[in-house]
């Protein structure tokens, strides 16, 4: 796919959110709905932490491909990068520098 524009979105959905997480996903299904009849022809990066959402619940709703294939705190991909093009073939996590236990 060639791409004319590229659109990042960064999320965080908290571990105990004061929101409904359908809701979330409604939103995030609704805002690549647009987005997809906006920029048709461009590339989309959703990268953030996800906690405790799994693939099956954010991959229906957006269309989109999870590029991180390890887990990123302890056994778990709370971190993932999700994309409409699979146009990178090797993602690494990196260690945090900080008090942040989680892989980048």
């Amino acid at each position: 796919m060639k791409n004319e524009d590229v659109l990042v979105g960064a999320v965080y959905h908290p571990p105990r959110p004061t929101y409904k997480s359908s809701e979330f996903l409604d939103f995030l299904e609704k805002s690549m709905d647009a987005v997809s009849v906006e920029f048709p022809k461009s590339l989309v990066i959703l990268a953030g932490d996800f906690n405790m959402l799994s693939d099956t619940d954010v991959i229906p709703r957006t269309a989109l491909n999870n590029i991180v294939d390890q887990p990123t705190r302890g056994a778990n991909n709370l971190d993932r990068i999700y994309v409409n093009d699979m146009c990178y073939t090797n993602v690494k996590g990196a260690v945090c520098l900080n008090t942040a236990d989680h892989r980048r």
